[in-house]
């Protein structure tokens, strides 16, 4: 009885050690990130997060959306969260609840949690074979195949395979009356059992392999805090505590308000330091792993721009840990622009928002991207067309760099009203920088006016008192200039009693929804679809004919993607146009025109260009009409269609033209 003794002795140290090593190694995981009144933020929207955490970590809502990724990661996944909690939960009911108990309402708990074992166990194989041929084989360009990642994929299979054999040995030996609820056991010890393989035989394998298998068990949870691993918790914590604003409303370094009400403009704007960033920034960075879905899904990295947004969240979370093992060695936190991150890579983000959408553990990628470049305006480390694009806002309020007399010359000629001549009207119709200034996308107000007329609809412009939004502004990283500029308009709103805004630029609608409610100005912002739609679903307007064109529909990032604006468009298409069909990436999945972020002020390397790239799919679909929902988008498509010789054989439209041209008179 002694060795049975400290057979038991040994097993219970062992646990305890294991613990410690996992409880340290998550210790010194949580130093990295300089946690802060997370306490705060657990309490603050604690039920808003717990939905968060039980959607995107434990029901893999993201992951789910690429089958055969999805269906391997969740199938490891959970087999990993049974294995790592069931022997805790089967520990409690044998020595505190007692084996006779009867749990989930289904006989001794001893079947139920071996039909269970075999059930995840089964879901862990498949998912850890699904992952070795897809590194031995498929070879996906985004998953880097590290020694360490084939490691652990082996060590998951040996885990897994002498648990299997363990059932089926115990099975063999002890044969149990719940025998058949362990279905893959109860297989394995029917083929160990005949005159080959005697009791004797069976007790002393079975010994031999739970010693194994133990010690592959508490080496695997000791693990996990040191290897990457440690996503199975650090990913979770960090959807736990993702960020709650709305998809489209960036961070606010600062409130220029406040700082213009207290005289003193001594304030840190960007980051070009580990050090800079936050606590959950840091934690997001350590949560990453390496999974390069927002790199397949980046339109930038698609042309050939030196963008990669996993490469970026890679390179800091090394970075990170680098100058956290130099701590001591007075090392100071390096400048993230010598060698770590490019200004090549910073400018070629779209800002589109296809890497937040892509990202399973709900990274904001884009918060990094704007922060850099808001260092890099702050210390005025611009090329000649950026800086000349600010200073036109500075100037001008627009990145034309037109003078304001000019921007209601699109009226001349229409019985257009300003608020300032009549302010008692239901709707303000916002116009926008591009669509008041450039040529072709001054059609899309016309075709608007048109519209709202026809519906006979209280509405005014701001004509010469309208300026630009900021969008772009604050994508660039220019922020005390978009808060000006903000601030100012919502000035001139209230002046006049604004209530309801109709917007058809996407930017400009996310603008006013999601980020001028910070500053003060809460309006009902309308997009033009949705309220065409509604103008049509109200008999104030009809469409007498159909188009007989074959045409597709682009979702426009800001509109789809951000604000999740899918179904409006395609309705007035389908009541526009006879042949409608789909382009491949729809809806929140869509591609990027390659205008938003500023790009369409400046250029950036690339080997193809985005608008190209996306039209490519258009031409697959052999679509005769490109609707649009964005002026930015009918900027560069337009320039596309030239550059691929498509003129005469493919048009390019917003939605608001295409209705114009078919009401019925």
């Amino acid at each position: 009885m002694l060795h049975v003794a400290c057979y038991f002795a040994l097993r219970y140290i062992a646990i305890i050690v294991i613990i410690f090593f996992v409880l340290y190694g998550f210790y010194l995981r949580s130093r990295l990130w300089k946690t802060e009144n997370y306490w705060g933020e657990v309490r603050k929207d604690f039920f808003r997060r717990l939905f968060l955490l039980i959607k995107y970590a434990l029901f893999q809502r993201r992951v789910l959306k690429r089958r055969y990724a999805g269906v391997m990661h969740t199938g490891i996944f959970i087999g990993i969260i049974w294995l790592i909690f069931a022997p805790l939960i089967l520990a409690i009911n044998i020595y505190v609840i007692k084996p006779e108990s009867v749990i989930l309402g289904i006989g001794n708990a001893s079947a139920v949690f071996e039909l269970l074992f075999d059930i995840f166990g089964i879901f862990l194989l498949a998912g850890i074979i699904l992952a070795l041929f897809r590194r031995h084989y498929m070879k996906p360009e985004s998953i880097e195949s590290k020694k360490g990642n084939f490691f652990i994929l082996y060590f998951l299979l040996s885990l897994t395979v002498t648990g299997f054999l363990l059932e089926g040995l115990r099975i063999a030996t002890a044969q149990p009356s719940s025998a058949g609820w362990s279905i893959f056991g109860f297989l394995i010890s029917r083929a160990l059992t005949g005159s080959w393989f005697t009791l004797e035989s069976a007790i002393t394998s079975y010994r031999l392999v739970l010693g194994v298998h133990v010690l592959l068990a508490l080496s695997f949870i000791g693990m996990i805090p040191y290897t990457r691993l440690h996503h199975i918790f650090t990913s979770s914590i960090n959807i736990f505590f993702s960020t709650l604003r709305p998809m489209g409303e960036l961070t606010t370094p600062f409130d220029l308000k406040k700082l213009m009400e207290s005289e003193s403009f001594d304030v840190k704007v960007g980051t070009d330091r580990i050090d800079d960033f936050g606590w959950k920034q840091r934690l997001s960075l350590d949560a990453c792993v390496n999974c390069g879905r927002c790199q397949d899904v980046c339109p930038a990295y698609a042309a050939g721009r030196p963008l990669s947004p996993e490469k970026v969240i890679q390179n800091l979370k090394n970075q990170m840990v680098a100058e956290y093992r130099a701590r001591g060695k007075k090392k100071d936190s390096s400048n993230l622009f010598e060698g770590i991150i490019g200004e090549d890579e910073v400018w070629s983000c779209t800002t589109c928002g296809a890497c937040l959408e892509a990202c399973p553990v709900m990274i904001y990628q884009l918060d990094f991207i704007v922060d850099f470049r808001r260092m890099l305006v702050a210390e005025s480390k611009l090329d000649g067309k950026k800086t000349e694009v600010i200073a036109n806002f500075s100037e001008k309020s627009n990145p034309y760099g037109m003078p304001a007399i000019d921007r209601a010359n699109w009226a001349k000629g229409l019985e257009v009203k300003t608020l300032k001549e009549d302010q008692n009207v239901e709707y303000l119709y916002w116009v926008g920088c591009a669509s008041s200034y450039d040529t072709r996308n001054q059609n899309i107000t016309k075709s608007m006016f048109k519209i709202l007329n026809k519906a006979k609809v209280s509405f005014g412009i701001l004509g010469i008192e309208e300026k630009c939004c900021g969008e772009t502004l604050r994508r660039m990283g220019e922020d005390g200039r978009f808060q000006q500029l903000a601030l100012e308009n919502i000035e001139t709103l209230e002046k006049y009693g604004v209530k309801k805004i109709i917007i058809h630029c996407p930017h400009g609608y996310n603008t006013f929804k999601n980020e001028y409610p910070k500053f003060g100005g809460k309006f009902e912002v309308i997009h033009h679809s949705e309220f065409i739609l509604s103008l049509m679903k109200q008999g104030k307007i009809m469409t007498n004919k159909k188009l007989d064109e074959i045409t597709v529909f682009h979702d426009p990032c800001y509109l789809a993607r951000y604000n999740g604006i899918y179904e409006a468009p395609r309705q007035l298409l389908r009541s526009t146009a006879a042949k409608v069909r789909e382009l491949p990436r729809n809806r929140e999945l869509t591609f990027c025109c390659g205008g938003g972020g500023g790009n369409s002020w400046y250029e950036v390397p690339e080997k193809e260009r985005i608008s190209i790239l996306r039209l490519k799919e258009v031409e697959q679909t052999k679509a005769e009409l490109l609707a649009v929902a964005c002026p930015y988008c009918v900027t560069m498509f337009e320039d596309a269609v030239r550059v691929r010789g498509l003129e005469g054989k493919l048009k390019v439209k917003d939605l608001s033209e295409i209705v114009a041209e078919s009401l019925k008179q």
